[in-house]
């Protein structure tokens, strides 16, 4: 099966004194188990996939990464304000965690060993709300309409990628017998941009609140 491009950067080697890379600054969303099972997780990705499990925490994708230059949201600040006011209605839901899959990512990368998530209409609707709504405010995914990607959303965790075929069998066989459906309570929104194309980095969160609003925390000054 093929979906949508895993959302980590691609590692880069670093640019040299005669010829600098820009890499673009990339912003994503995502919800983030916590506690035991967060722990649980990123030990099971630390073991199936080490190089991507030091850059980046196991998380739903929620918004596939996109570029603030020349949007309405022109710093960290003000996209953690703004997400606030778009979550402000938004109460916790739980997030249903699944069978464990593969599939072949359309970026040519290889293939991801993932745990399928239970797309439930406050998940649908969450995903949706922020395609559409980040759009209008000029923030842009390359490549893609809103229609497509909207379209495209197969909520998902991941626990390894650039998978060769052979490889992606085996740690599907050994996940298949480890693994045991388990659920968390989606609570926030956690917001997270690259760092020279090679890592995430936590900007922000909005917590969810269903009452009195969203309540952001930016964690950068």
């Amino acid at each position: 099966m093929r979906t949508e491009a895993e959302t980590t950067p691609e590692i880069r080697d670093a640019p040299s004194e005669a010829s600098e890379v820009l890499v673009p600054e990339l912003h994503s969303f995502a919800l983030v188990p916590e506690g035991p099972l967060a722990d649980l997780l990123a030990a099971q990705r630390a073991r199936f996939d080490p190089v991507h499990a030091a850059v980046t925490v196991p998380h739903v994708t929620m918004k596939l990464a996109c570029m603030l230059n020349g949007s309405a949201l022109p710093t960290h600040e003000a996209l953690i304000t703004w997400l606030a006011r778009e979550c402000l209605k938004q109460p916790p839901f739980p997030v249903h965690l699944g069978e464990v899959g593969t599939f072949e990512s359309c970026n040519g990368h290889g293939h991801v060993l993932y745990i399928a998530v239970r797309a439930t209409a406050p998940l649908i609707e969450l995903h949706d709300r922020l395609v559409q709504r980040v759009a209008l405010a000029g923030v842009k995914t390359a490549g893609l309409s809103i229609e497509r990607e909207v379209a495209m959303f197969f909520p998902h965790l991941t626990l390894a990628q650039g998978l060769s075929a052979d490889a992606a069998r085996e740690v599907l066989s050994i996940a298949k017998r480890e693994h045991v459906a388990s659920a968390f309570v989606a609570d926030r929104l956690v917001t997270a941009r690259s760092v020279d194309g090679t890592r995430w980095e936590v900007i922000g969160s909005v917590r969810f609140s269903g009452e009195d609003g969203g309540r952001a925390s930016s964690l950068r000054g």
